[in-house]
Parts: structure tokens; sequence; C-alpha cells
């Protein structure tokens, strides 16, 4: 199911799972022609990694796309968007800001997720975490918690 959200350029977040997304035959019927195989081979690097750093650095993935037109386009990563382990991965400000909002908007509102941003930057010169967790509140109109 994800992968047929990803294709229709949905971004990823609680929308994901709402009626609409849910009951679109279109992303149905992509998603049942998704196949999903285990790489037994990658097997052991897991196992090291835990032994080793009792974590995952590197989580590999291949994706192997066959188009209509007979073409197959394959890509394989080991590391994902903001992993803190390898260079490049880094997520910027601007990224951050859209997956806050993406993940948070239709639970706090817009206001909400601008004061979660800002309190999350402003978390390293705070005495205490309350205006971080203050801006995860939802209210209603009426300034009652929900």
């Amino acid at each position: 199911y994800a992968f047929s959200l990803i294709a229709a350029r949905i971004a990823p977040g609680p929308r994901w799972w709402n009626a609409e997304h849910r009951a679109d035959t279109a992303l149905q019927d992509l998603a049942s022609k998704v196949r999903w195989v285990v790489n037994d081979g990658w097997g052991p690097l897991m196992v090291d990694q835990i032994a080793d750093q009792g974590f995952y650095r590197s989580i590999p993935v291949t994706v192997e796309v066959q188009l209509t037109d007979g073409t197959t386009s394959v890509v394989h990563k080991e590391h994902a968007k903001g992993d803190p382990w390898p260079p490049g991965f880094e997520v910027t400000d601007a990224e951050l800001d859209i997956k806050v909002r993406n993940f948070t908007i239709d639970q706090i509102g817009p206001e909400g997720a601008q004061q979660l941003l800002q309190a999350g930057r402003a978390l390293s010169g705070a005495p205490n975490v309350n205006e971080l967790v203050d801006s995860m509140v939802r209210t209603n109109v009426a300034g009652e918690v929900t």
C-alpha cells in the first residue's frame, strides 16, 4: 500500500490512512501488484550490526520496478534520508519543516505545527520541555484540551 501512495506522490503521514486513500481503487490496484522478497543474504549483515553496535546503521533496500513498456528500473539504498551516520543523508531544516507539517497538521493545525517547530528549535536553550510538550497538545475552538 505504501508504495502505491509514494508512486501517487502523496506525502507520507497520517493522511496515508484516511478513508479516501484507503478506498481509492487506483491505489488498491497498484498496491495489489507489489511483491515483497526477503534477501536472505542480508541477514548476517543485520545480525552483525546488532551484535557490534546494538542498533542498525544500515538497512539495505532494493526496489525493482517493472514498467508496462517492459523496462525494469532497480535502485538500491543502504541508508534512508535522515540517517545520521553517512554524510549526504542529512535532513535540511526545510525538509524537516515539511515532514513535521505533514505529520501534525491534521492533529494540531498549521499554527500548532509552527509552534512545535519553533519549540523544537529552541529546545537546546530551554530550561525544560514544557513548551515543546504544550505545542503538541490539540485544543478545540473553546481552548479546551481534546
